[in-house]
């Protein structure tokens, strides 16, 4: 009895050793899993830091370059906001870029992909600042219509996005399978509803551009419309002043975004017009009695132009403000360029 009592001890004992190797088994394993999860983590983030880098780079701006244009493979998803903070951020990095005083007309997300980028200078009439388009060539633009501005602002798209024109009806456009499919029309009776998107309405997007009256596409406005099962359904309209920001609204195709960027474009116009003006009244001062007239004083004058173009700049983002900011822009660009450049006085910008 007492040798089998002593077995059952030692039984015990092997039994409990062989439950303490397999539970700090598997805590070591538990260690070692957890060791190379973190690792893999910091890996992934450290990645995605340095795709931030990689993305910082490549929209980049160089104030005193001319219109430029590339097309780059980016392997991660992209988020842009803009707001009071503007932000574009790869998505899981901890931490993204601001760019509050650059204008970048994007799409809000963006998939791994192709991004097709282009930079380009708007002018008003002055050098304002640089625009910055950046798409993917999985987003589809498809253009109908025949006015002026809908066909400039075709031409001006980035020679590398998927862009397609055509002279039918949008309701029978077959569905490609973009991770957007943007409709740019010249009127919201155009926006039809489709027939083969059934399940992929979240992809759909449509713009409507309207010329200004009296021009055809120096000012106008823009409407923004996404897609749902019983057709396009409004989400605003905002004005836009000459091609590049309604190229812009195109390629954004989204309202808040849009109106976030076109209001840095405002106030950067705000901004140099105060400038200008202060340089308009330093001439008047200096340059012989003959010139004075064309930088101060008359309702013809650089000063009351750029006065002009600073209020309106200002004022509500609206279309009827828009259309005398066009106008004030025009003028002053006509008395620099067939005045001033006619004589000896100074040029204004």
């Amino acid at each position: 009895m007492k040798s089998k009592k002593g077995l059952n001890k030692r039984g015990f004992a092997v039994q409990f050793n062989w439950l303490f190797v397999l539970i700090g088994g598997a805590v070591i394993l538990g260690f070692f899993i957890s060791v190379i999860v973190n690792y893999i983590y910091d890996q992934e983030i450290q990645q995605k830091t340095l795709s931030i880098d990689e993305l910082d780079q490549m929209l980049k701006v160089d104030l005193s370059a001319a219109d430029t244009e590339k097309t780059r493979f980016f392997q991660h998803k992209i988020l842009f906001s803009c707001d009071e903070i503007s932000e574009y951020v790869v998505e899981g990095a901890l931490k993204g870029r601001r760019y509050d005083y650059t204008a970048i007309f994007s799409p809000t997300e963006l998939e791994p992909g192709n991004l097709v980028i282009m930079t380009t200078s708007f002018e008003a009439p002055y050098r304002v600042m640089p625009l910055v388009y950046v798409t993917s060539k999985d987003i589809e633009y498809v253009f109908a219509g025949t006015s002026t501005i809908i066909n400039l602002v075709y031409n001006s798209m980035p020679t590398n996005t998927t862009k397609k024109f055509i002279s039918t009806s949008i309701s029978n456009y077959l569905n490609n399978n973009y991770d957007h499919t943007v409709f740019v029309v010249g009127d919201n009776a155009d926006l039809t509803p489709l027939n083969d998107f059934n399940g992929f309405e979240d992809r759909v997007y449509g713009v409507v551009i309207t010329p200004g009256m009296g021009s055809s596409f120096e000012y106008g406005s823009l409407s923004f419309y996404h897609y749902e099962p019983a057709g396009f359904v409004y989400d605003g309209t905002l004005p836009f002043l000459k091609p590049e920001l309604a190229l812009g609204g195109v390629i954004s195709h989204d309202n808040e975004s849009y109106k976030c960027n076109l209001k840095k474009v405002l106030k950067r116009i705000e901004l140099l017009s105060e400038l200008y003006k202060n340089r308009a009244e330093y001439y008047a001062k200096k340059v012989p009695s003959y010139c004075r007239s064309h930088y101060t004083g008359p309702v013809t004058s650089a000063e009351i132009y750029l006065t002009s173009i600073q209020t309106y700049a200002q004022e509500e983002v609206s279309l009827d403000n828009f259309k005398n900011l066009m106008l004030a822009v025009n003028e002053l660009k006509s008395l620099n360029e067939h005045v001033l450049r006619g004589t000896e006085c100074p040029i204004i910008y």
